[in-house]
C-alpha cells in the first residue's frame, strides 16, 4: 500500500473504531460511508500535488515589469521550467523560494511544501499583453495554467518629471575671457541619488569649481525645483566652438503612488536609474582686435589696477629682494601673467608664487598676488618698477594700460662673490641628481671562532605557521568571495565608479593626443593631461580649475613643495604661450623643455595618485 493509502486507512480505522458491525442498509452505515468518502477525497486532495500560476499585478507601466508566479505544491523538488514565450515581452527568470506548512486534520498531521518559481515579464510596448497557457509535465503529471492578460499602460515620460538644461552666453566672447556655463537640473520629485554632471568641451580651459546653487525639494507633486551647477571656462582659441551636451545620472523612485503611505513607509518603490542629457550649444569666440593693440599685450582680458611692494629696500649688490605685485579687478585672473622686466633692467628675476582670491566668483571679481625674488646687479640702481600691464576690456571693447607704482631702493656695492638666492630656477634638467646616494653598509661575516646561535627547540604543531594557515585559509576564501561579489555588485550600480572609468578613458585619450601634438595644440593637450591627472588625485571633475583650490588640495594630499613649485612654473609657462596673440609657435628647444618639465610634473602626480 502506498504512503497516502496508509494514511487514509488509519483515518478510516480511527473513525470506525472497534464497534460491532451493523447491517449493510443501516442508516448509520450509510452515513459513515459518505463521511469516509468525503474525508478520503479531502485527504487525497491535500496529499496530491497541485499547480497554480498567477501575476503579481494586472496593470504595469511601460518600462516596468510584472512577476509571473508558478507554485508547485507537494511535487517534491521541482526544477525551474524554462521561461515561457510571451509575444511582445522579454521574460527572465527571477529566482525561486520554498515554503513549508503543517496541516492537522482530525488529529492527523500532514506537511505541505510549496516550490515557487518567479519570472520577470517586461513588456516592449503599450497595450494588452497575453500570457499563453503554460503546460508542464511534473513528476509524470500534466499540469496546465490558464491564459492570463497584462495591461501595459503608458508610463510617465522622463521629461515629465526631470530635465537637464545647459545655459551658456549668447554674445561673442574673446580668447581668454572667462565665462560661466550653467547646468540646471530640474525635477518634480526628489531623486534618491544624483551624480556629478559631466560636460563635453573642446577648445575651452576648465575654470574653478563652484558649489551647486538653488538646491531645494519640490513642495508637492507637480512643483518644479532646480539644482544649478555653474562651471567656469575660458576659451583657448577663436572660432565657433561647440559646448555640450551636459549629462547627469540620477536614481528616482518609481512605481506605486507618490505619497502613498505603505509605499513610502516600507520603502518598496522601485529605484530606477536615469541618464539625463541636455542639448548642445555653440559659442562664438574671436581674437582681441589688432587695431590699437599696445606692444605689451600678452592676452590679458579684463580691467585691472596694479600695486607693488618690496622688502628689504636697503640692500647690497647681489642681495635678494622679495617683490609682491598685487593685481585687482574683473576678468581672467586665473590666466593672468606678470609683465617681465627688460633684459637691461639691472635685476636678475627668479620666479616665485602666485595665488588668486575671489570676491565674487560668478562675476570674476578678485585679486591676484605675484611674489618674485629680484637680485640687483649694479650699485647705481635707484628704484624698481615693472612694465605696465596691458589688457583688453571686453565690455568697453578697448585696450587698457595699467602702470604700477615704482619702489625706491638703496643699493650698496657688495662683495665680489655673492651667494645665489635659494630659489627654484625656471627650468631644471629632468632626471638629474643633485646629491650622490650614500654607500650602503655591507653585511660582514662572523669572525672565525664565534659560535653561531643554536637552533631553536622543536615547537608544538599547533604553534607552527602552516597549522593556522591551513585552518584559516578556507574561511578567508569564503569571506573574500562574499565580499568581492558584494563589492562588484555595488560597483556596477555606483555612478562614481563609472565616472572614474570614464575619467581614466579620457586620460588615456589625452595622453595619446599629447604624444603627437605640436604648437598650440601641444600646449592645450599638455594642460588637458595635467588637469585630468589632478582630477584623478583630488576626485574633482576634470572640468574644474587646476589653480587655487586644486593647489591646496594637492598640498593637503602630500605634494612636495618642490613639485608644487614646478607645477606652478609649468602652469605659468603654458598660460604665457597659450594666451599670447598669434599662432603661439614654440621653438623646438622650448617645446622640448616644456615636455621634459611636463613629464616630471606628471610623474610626481602619478606618485601622489598611487599614495592616495
Amino acid at each position: 500500500m502506498s504512503h497516502a493509502g496508509g494514511r487514509i486507512s488509519s483515518l478510516i480505522s480511527s473513525l470506525a473504531g472497534n464497534r460491532r458491525p451493523l447491517a449493510l442498509g443501516h442508516p448509520r452505515v450509510l452515513l459513515n460511508r459518505v463521511g469516509l468518502l468525503c474525508l478520503g477525497l479531502l485527504v487525497g486532495r491535500l496529499w496530491a500535488g497541485t499547480f497554480s500560476a498567477g501575476l503579481d499585478r494586472e496593470v504595469v507601466e511601460a518600462g516596468g515589469s510584472a512577476i509571473l508566479v508558478l507554485d508547485f505544491v507537494n511535487f517534491g523538488n521541482v526544477e525551474a521550467p524554462p521561461p515561457p514565450a510571451v509575444p511582445g515581452a522579454d521574460v527572465q527568470y527571477a529566482g525561486a523560494s520554498t515554503q513549508s506548512q503543517i496541516l492537522i486534520v482530525n488529529g492527523q498531521t500532514t506537511r505541505q511544501t510549496t516550490i515557487r518559481h518567479q519570472y520577470a515579464i517586461t513588456p516592449k510596448s503599450v497595450g494588452t499583453l497575453t500570457i499563453p497557457p503554460i503546460s508542464l509535465n511534473v513528476g509524470g503529471q500534466l499540469v496546465t495554467s490558464p491564459a492570463m492578460q497584462l495591461t501595459v499602460a503608458k508610463g510617465q515620460e522622463l521629461s515629465d518629471f526631470a530635465q537637464l538644461k545647459l545655459l551658456t552666453p549668447t554674445n561673442t566672447l574673446y580668447v581668454g575671457q572667462p565665462f560661466a556655463a550653467r547646468i540646471q537640473f530640474w525635477f518634480r520629485q526628489s531623486p534618491t541619488q544624483v551624480g556629478a554632471p559631466q560636460l563635453s568641451t573642446d577648445g575651452f580651459v576648465g575654470g574653478r569649481p563652484v558649489k551647486p546653487l538653488n538646491i531645494k525639494a519640490p513642495a508637492s507633486a507637480g512643483d518644479w525645483a532646480a539644482a544649478e551647477y555653474p562651471v567656469l571656462f575660458t576659451p583657448a582659441r577663436a572660432g565657433t566652438l561647440p559646448i555640450g551636451p551636459a549629462e547627469l545620472e540620477t536614481i528616482f523612485p518609481v512605481g506605486g503612488r507618490r505619497g502613498d503611505f505603505l509605499s513610502d513607509f516600507f520603502g518598496n518603490r522601485e529605484q530606477r536609474r536615469f541618464k539625463l542629457q541636455s542639448a548642445s550649444n555653440t559659442i562664438v569666440v574671436v581674437e582681441p582686435p589688432l587695431a590699437g593693440r599696445p606692444a605689451g599685450f600678452q592676452g590679458a582680458i579684463g580691467r585691472y589696477i596694479m600695486r607693488m611692494g618690496a622688502t628689504p629696500t636697503n640692500v647690497a649688490v647681489g642681495d635678494p629682494i622679495t617683490v609682491k605685485i598685487g593685481v585687482q579687478g574683473t576678468g581672467g585672473l586665473d590666466g593672468l601673467t606678470l609683465p617681465e622686466l627688460p633684459a637691461n633692467s639691472g635685476f636678475r628675476v627668479y620666479p616665485g608664487t602666485n595665488g588668486v582670491q575671489w570676491r565674487d566668483a560668478m562675476t570674476f571679481v578678485g585679486s591676484k598676488v605675484f611674489e618674485v625674488v629680484v637680485v640687483p646687479e649694479r650699485a647705481d640702481l635707484k628704484e624698481i618698477s615693472f612694465p605696465p600691464l596691458v589688457s583688453f576690456d571686453p565690455e568697453k571693447q578697448e585696450y587698457v594700460v595699467t602702470q604700477g607704482n615704482s619702489i625706491a631702493l638703496t643699493v650698496r656695492p657688495g662683495a665680489t662673490n655673492q651667494a645665489t638666492p635659494s630659489v627654484v630656477p625656471e627650468y631644471a634638467a629632468a632626471g638629474v641628481a643633485t646629491n650622490e646616494a650614500p654607500a650602503l653598509a655591507r653585511l660582514q661575516p662572523l669572525p672565525a671562532g664565534v659560535d653561531r646561535p643554536a637552533k631553536t627547540a622543536a615547537r608544538a604543531w599547533t604553534q607552527r605557521p602552516w597549522y593556522w594557515t591551513t585552518l584559516l585559509l578556507p574561511l578567508v576564501g569564503v569571506a573574500g568571495w562574499a565580499g568581492s561579489s558584494t563589492w562588484l555588485r555595488r560597483r556596477a550600480d555606483d555612478p562614481a565608479a563609472r565616472q572614474r572609468a570614464a575619467a581614466a578613458e579620457r586620460l588615456r585619450a589625452a595622453n595619446a593626443r599629447l604624444q603627437h601634438a605640436r604648437g598650440r595644440e601641444f600646449l592645450e593637450a599638455l594642460d588637458h593631461v595635467i588637469a585630468e591627472r589632478i582630477s584623478r588625485v583630488t576626485g574633482d571633475p576634470a572640468t574644474a580649475g587646476h589653480r587655487g583650490d586644486w593647489e591646496a588640495a594637492l598640498s593637503a594630499r602630500g605634494l612636495a613643495d618642490e613639485d608644487a613649485e614646478r607645477l606652478r612654473r609649468l602652469w605659468s609657462a603654458l598660460e604665457t604661450r597659450r594666451f599670447a596673440p598669434g599662432p603661439a609657435a614654440t621653438a623646438d628647444a622650448d617645446e622640448a623643455a616644456l615636455r621634459a618639465e611636463g613629464d616630471a610634473v606628471l610623474a610626481s602626480l602619478a606618485q601622489l595618485e598611487g599614495r592616495a
